[in-house]
């Protein structure tokens, strides 16, 4: 009786020690599985960022020919400015420094006017240099209020002067610098425009031509 028992416990002893031995080998499996299945993940990872980078490399490439086409033509645009512009006509030669207006507009010193032919109040007339990117014309000088005096027709032209309260300030802040300049005042008359090459007063919803100004497009 007390030998089956051994033999019994031998036998238990057995079927644990194999049962073990079969988890052991199940484990060591799973974990090769595992680890395999990690490195495919890894290598797929790893093959998706390198065709991530292949495909930014191509497009920062891309973009930076497109950029460089483009400062090609741009360049060749200002060249062809410049030939058709900024030659002097004394001389025939390219200015080294040279400015351009739009069509329609005339050229001063580094400063584009544009003279209209149509009339309008002193705000319709602001407006409508405003939306030209430009503004009603600021007379600096004596010099410049002459070269204005030789483009102009006979007409009245409104210019970027007005009077707050007591004082007549231009359109872009500054105060109106009466010297040298010739001004003929009315009361209530609170616009001013140019006129053979003297300053009125007006009513501002009077009917004028108008004078806008905006810088020259250097080249």
């Amino acid at each position: 009786m007390h030998c089956f028992s051994v033999l019994q416990c031998q036998s238990h002893v057995t079927e644990f020690s194999n049962a073990g031995l079969l988890y052991m080998n199940d484990l060591s499996k799973a974990e090769q599985q595992y680890k395999m299945n990690l490195t495919t993940t890894e290598k797929e990872c790893n093959n998706e960022l390198l065709k991530a980078e292949q495909q930014y490399k191509m497009n920062l490439t891309a973009t930076e020919n497109e950029l460089k086409n483009e400062r090609r033509i741009a360049g060749q645009y200002r060249n062809d400015l410049r030939k058709m512009f900024c030659v002097d006509p004394n001389t025939g030669k390219q200015e080294e420094q040279c400015t351009v207006c739009p069509d329609g507009w005339v050229k001063g010193s580094g400063v584009c006017y544009f003279i209209s032919k149509e009339s309008n109040s002193w705000t319709v007339s602001k407006d409508r240099c405003a939306k030209a990117g430009a503004q009603l014309v600021v007379i600096q000088d004596r010099k410049e209020l002459q070269f204005l005096y030789n483009n102009l027709s006979s007409g009245i032209y409104w210019i970027g002067l007005r009077r707050v309260e007591r004082e007549w300030h231009w359109v872009d802040g500054s105060l109106l610098d009466r010297n040298g300049v010739s001004f003929i005042q009315y009361q209530n008359q609170h616009c001013a425009c140019v006129h053979y090459g003297s300053f009125y007063s007006m009513e501002c919803n009077t009917l004028r031509q108008w004078i806008c100004e905006r810088e020259a497009v250097r080249v």
